[in-house]
């Protein structure tokens, strides 16, 4: 798979979409997310009700955190909301 570099992150290309019933993040899900090899991957949340940008970033290291995709005046930023499981 390739990547793009963007200021010292690793970013996939197309971000892996959560596989449940509903599509939704789980506890159960968000524990057997595998660490990338190096960089970040993100998962985001799917289903009718979710929240469009809530996901979940995994680093190579294995540490996990929440974050919120959003756009303001055209521009995509992303905000970390806490790390799992304390959050």
């Amino acid at each position: 798979m390739e990547t793009a570099r963007k200021s010292s992150i690793l970013v996939s290309p197309k971000p892996e979409i959560a596989k449940s019933d509903a599509g939704r993040l789980s506890d159960t899900i968000v524990k057997e997310l595998a660490a990338p090899d190096r960089g970040n991957s993100i998962v985001y949340d799917r289903g009718n009700d979710a929240v469009r940008g809530f996901g979940i970033r995994v680093t190579a290291s294995g540490a996990k955190a929440f974050v919120m995709n959003y756009t303001v005046a055209g521009r995509e930023r992303r905000l970390t909301i806490g790390a799992y499981p304390a959050w």
